[in-house]
């Protein structure tokens, strides 16, 4: 019987082995071919993040640049904006500029004040009437630019001079406006 004993130890090994490869079929290849899947999706999602890291590590280094650029436009004008100080400063200097025109001004007022918490900054516009011919009304424009203070014209309106309709004369109506930095 010492052949039936082989026989049934061949018989147990060969279903041994054959449960092992059949187990292995069934589980542990389709588990391994998960795992491969798994891997390639993660190689896919690393470079992806990859992607975004540079995407943001340039969009930041692309932010930084713009804001050190806009504070240095920001210093540039602060420059130009007269301190809360030399309000009657830059009316003298309009003053100055213009004088030699020989415009003849028939008013100038301030207006109230707009105060502007958020950006530091106190709007000041006033109404300008004056008596003007077209050329001299350009060169006057042109002396309000090189004032060298950052003035606006908010409103500009342009009549024919009512009492002296004969002349070239115009009446031109002009609201500007310049900004005093509350910033000390």
């Amino acid at each position: 019987m010492k052949f039936g004993r082989n026989l049934q130890s061949i018989v147990i090994a060969f279903v041994l082995i054959v449960s092992l490869i059949v187990f292995c079929m069934m589980f542990f290849y389709p588990t391994l071919k998960d795992m491969r899947a798994k891997r390639e999706e993660m190689k896919v999602l690393q470079k992806k993040v990859d992607n975004v890291t540079k995407t943001i590590v340039n969009g930041m280094k692309q932010f930084k640049r713009e804001f050190k650029d806009l504070e240095n436009e920001y210093e540039a004008l602060s420059k130009k904006l007269p301190s809360k100080d030399s309000y009657p400063e830059l009316l003298n200097q309009i003053s100055k500029k213009t004088e030699n025109l020989k415009v003849d001004v028939m008013a100038r007022n301030r207006l109230d004040e707009v105060l502007d918490d958020e950006l530091k900054l106190k709007r000041i516009p006033m109404i300008v009437d004056i008596v003007i011919d077209y050329k001299t009304l350009g060169d006057y424009l042109l002396a309000l630019e090189e004032v060298g203070i950052a003035v606006n014209i908010r409103r500009l309106i342009v009549n024919k001079d009512e009492k002296n309709l004969a002349s070239p004369a115009l009446r031109v109506d002009m609201e500007l406006e310049t900004y005093i930095s509350l910033v000390e």
